[in-house]
């Protein structure tokens, strides 16, 4: 996507300039999440664990998710909203032993068929609508995984991290729609487990101030804008048959690098929005210092510097990975995953 115009005078000014001439979805993306942060801290702040209950947590993270949502994607929310009400009737009518087979075929199916839909009529005018679904499938069946593993399967069967992650009981509709629809991780995730966003929501972890790691990924996020806003349209891929084959390979590392920034920006400014709340904290490193990475999403520093491609597909959409690995340690959905991917391909 390309911008109205560029401006040629100063840098601070050029950028500006970019920034008020947005292509409107990443317009649209960037106030979203801006929303996003502001709710955020007035979450952390004034609907804190000490002072109200998990239920009123709740409410307010799903109604300022469907407040966020309507901002965002219009009439296209009720979309959002029908897939998670699938989800949770599955959750309720369908045998706990295949529940987990029955929301992922539906989840991926639903996925799909908005996809198709992406790219049948394509448009710059809205913003991508098969994010926030991407992010809703990962939940809807990772919730039905863990129910699967929390009240079918054998504690011998489960892995340490199954066992923790597993839910033994229902989850009620409240805590559901909180958990997919809330506004921390509507737009660009992060995907976290139901129990960690339960203890979360309950208090249970002791933090002290996430402020510290809040401004660190801003500011990141800061430089990361300017980057994307300056370099993004400077590297666009064209044939020269001047240029021999390593210049050729130096061009397109180039340029796929200066296409990278804008999900750096994405993923880093979603962690920074949960940190904000108070959530994301995973203990303390062996400095003493607190660690807010339990969302983190990706490591630029080993990203860039990778030696390999599994370095980069390691630290690249971690929370995805660690969901699709909790998936393929199940056979049945290994093989679901398998042949929709062979099928989409195809």
């Amino acid at each position: 996507m390309g911008y109205t115009e560029r401006n040629e005078g100063e840098p601070l000014e050029s950028v500006s300039h970019m920034v008020t001439n947005l292509p409107t979805e990443q317009r649209i993306f960037l106030t979203g999440q801006l929303l996003s942060l502001l709710f955020a801290f007035l979450f952390r702040w004034y609907v804190s664990p000490a002072t109200c209950g998990p239920n009123l947590r709740h409410g307010v993270a799903f109604l300022l998710g469907i407040c966020l949502s309507l901002y965002c994607f219009g009439w296209l929310s009720l979309f959002l909203i029908g897939e998670v009400v699938l989800g949770y009737l599955l959750l309720i009518i369908a045998d706990p032993r295949r529940v987990h087979v029955f929301t992922l075929l539906m989840s991926m199916t639903y996925l799909t068929v908005f996809h198709i839909r992406r790219y049948l009529y394509p448009t710059d005018e809205e913003l991508d609508f098969t994010v926030p679904l991407m992010m809703l499938t990962q939940k809807i069946s990772k919730v039905a995984f863990e129910f699967h593993d929390g009240t079918v399967r054998t504690d011998q069967s489960l892995s340490p991290t199954q066992k923790r992650l597993a839910i033994q009981s229902q989850p009620p509709l409240l805590t559901y729609l909180s958990y997919t629809l809330g506004f921390l991780g509507l737009l660009a995730g992060p995907v976290c487990s139901f129990n960690d966003y339960q203890i979360f929501i309950h208090g249970n972890e002791k933090w002290k101030n996430p402020v510290v790691a809040v401004c660190r990924k801003l500011m990141l996020c800061s430089l990361l804008l300017v980057a994307h806003l300056t370099f993004s349209d400077r590297f666009l891929l064209f044939n020269d048959p001047q240029r021999s084959v390593i210049g050729t390979f130096f061009y397109l590392y180039v340029a796929g690098a200066s296409r990278r920034p804008k999900y750096y920006f994405a993923w880093t400014m979603a962690d920074a929005i949960n940190n904000a709340a108070g959530f994301g904290f995973n203990g303390i490193s062996e400095d003493g210092t607190e660690r807010w990475d339990l969302l983190s999403n990706l490591d630029i520093v080993k990203i860039e510097t990778a030696t390999s491609f599994k370095v980069f597909i390691d630290n690249w959409n971690i929370q995805t990975a660690i969901w699709l690995k909790e998936l393929s340690t199940n056979s049945m959905g290994f093989w679901i995953l398998h042949n929709l991917s062979h099928n989409t391909a195809y």
